[in-house]
């Protein structure tokens, strides 16, 4: 049997093996195998036939287990009614709480976690710093590859109109999560809800590609540098992920790229709509 979710309840009973994955699973029914479990917490209350193998932040046993026990745990607790048949190694930085009453077979052994060494956690701290930079990069090439005009008209509109862009940038970020999840609180307006929070998710994200083409562009202008438009964005965008990483103040760059480049895409794309109704009415 093969299960999962948030809470499991298992009240049956298997002659075969017991797989289960979830954040609190709960198993009273006897299992005539194997037990592999993957959980945040589970207990087990109901018997297992052979081994029980489980990667867990808190596993309770009260009940026979017929074989071993292979574990990787936080927490590891033997009720008053865990008959162990086998031997318990498990690989935690605390050792297990065993009621005096449990009856364990064979040996109990303990290993611990693996330490992390310096040149993995050189290579975790690096990847955690370069992947959101090379996000945004690829979000950039993408960006201007499919939407070159609106992402230079906007970056331009930062330029022209930098106070409503910031003002028009707030109301949506502040505002639209909450208009949403007003609208998410009505039957009717639940799929409309759902749709602006994905679209203010993905606009988040995106518009720092425009303030990061506003900063180069600002740059590239001041002295006289003509670059291609991808180039001017994936240059900006690169300077820009490294600014918001700037301790302390990195946030706050953060926010303000944010809510500039909001506000300038909503006022470009409002400018284009003038113009294209200006240009059917002399028609």
């Amino acid at each position: 049997i093969r299960g999962g979710g948030n809470t499991v309840y298992f009240l049956g009973s298997t002659e075969r093996d017991l797989m289960m994955a979830g954040n609190t699973i709960s198993i009273a029914g006897p299992i005539g195998q194997d037990y592999y479990g993957a959980a945040n917490t589970s207990t087990v209350t109901g018997s297992v036939g052979r081994h029980i193998r489980a990667s867990m932040s808190n596993l309770i046993v009260d009940a026979p287990v017929g074989g071993d026990m292979t574990l990787f745990v936080g927490d590891l607790s033997l009720g008053p009614r865990a008959d162990v048949s086998g031997s318990i190694t498990y690989t935690s930085e605390k050792e297990a709480v065993v009621d005096s009453t449990a009856i364990i077979g064979g040996s109990v052994k303990r290993l611990d976690p693996p330490a992390e060494t310096g040149t993995g956690s050189a290579r975790h701290s690096f990847w955690s710093f370069i992947r959101p930079v090379l996000s945004m990069l690829l979000a950039a090439l993408i960006l201007v590859l499919l939407f070159p005009v609106v992402t230079g008209g906007s970056a331009v509109k930062i330029k022209e109109k930098p106070w409503p862009s910031i003002g028009i940038g707030a109301l949506i970020v502040f505002v639209a999560p909450l208009v949403a999840l007003i609208l998410m609180l009505t039957v009717f307006g639940l799929p409309v809800g759902i749709i602006t929070i994905l679209l203010y998710i993905a606009l988040i994200y995106l518009v720092r590609v425009v303030s990061g083409y506003f900063l180069a562009m600002i740059v590239f202008e001041r002295f006289g540098k003509r670059l291609h438009p991808l180039w001017i964005a994936l240059i900006g965008v690169f300077v820009l992920s490294l600014l918001i990483k700037i301790p302390y103040v990195g946030w706050i760059i953060n926010l303000a790229s944010v809510l500039f480049a909001a506000g300038a895409f909503i006022l470009y794309l409002a400018g284009k709509k003038e113009k294209t109704n200006i240009v059917t009415e002399g028609q």
